[in-house]
């Protein structure tokens, strides 16, 4: 028996029916192609792909193995405030040293740290400021292209930026014993996942919505 529309349908429903009822429901595909177009991430990766926003009086970029600054823009012109540059050399001995052991990528990563450091000279307490940056899997958002970010300030002109998004979950996934990704010939990161293709979600990253969760 079909139905068609305007039909009705039976008095009595039967298990017979009822699946056949159902079988009319219309189906949505699911999509599980993976995405091969890993250029977005490359970008990230590279520092090419620069992480800014914010909604207070500052505003702040995040270049991923570069460098954090914050900055403020008005009539008058730009002011801007380093927080820290990366150096591969001087991350690992940060790591290595015994106060931040806890900061080392353990085999269930949750998270990993960076250290950024000689930003600009803290008048408070004559020392270069730095940060320490937190990169963490952002698991269930509902957009691919989300970035949560927030800053906070523990001690005076040393800073944690903490860094959540779907772009981070295959840096956990592939990074070495310091949480640095492999470098490709040239110098560029490469994302160890590039040959199989990247899930982040069911789309790539086209563009970076950031949202700023403490200013």
């Amino acid at each position: 028996m079909q139905w068609l529309q305007g039909d009705k349908f039976p008095t009595e429903i039967t298990q017979a029916n009822l699946e056949e009822i159902m079988s009319k429901e219309p189906k949505i595909p699911k999509i599980t192609t993976k995405i091969h177009d890993t250029t977005p991430v490359q970008e990230f990766l590279n520092g090419k792909n620069c992480l800014t926003g914010g909604t207070g009086w500052w505003k702040y970029e995040f270049c991923y193995g570069k460098y954090v600054r914050q900055f403020h823009i008005d009539k008058s012109g730009e002011t801007s405030i380093m927080l820290g540059f990366f150096d591969e050399g001087l991350h690992k001995k940060w790591l290595n040293d015994p106060k931040n052991e806890s900061k080392r990528p353990k085999a269930k990563r949750t998270h990993l740290s960076h250290f950024y450091q000689g930003g600009d000279l803290c008048e408070k307490t004559g020392e270069k400021r730095q940060t320490e940056v937190k990169l963490k899997c952002m698991d269930g958002s509902n957009s691919p292209t989300a970035v949560s970010l927030y800053l906070m300030e523990p001690q005076t002109c040393q800073y944690v930026l903490g860094v959540e998004s779907p772009l981070i979950c295959s840096i956990l996934q592939n990074a070495d014993e310091y949480g640095l990704m492999p470098k490709q010939e040239g110098g560029h990161v490469s994302d160890a996942s590039t040959g199989e293709g990247v899930y982040l979600g069911n789309a790539v990253v086209e563009d970076i919505e950031v949202r700023f969760e403490n200013d």
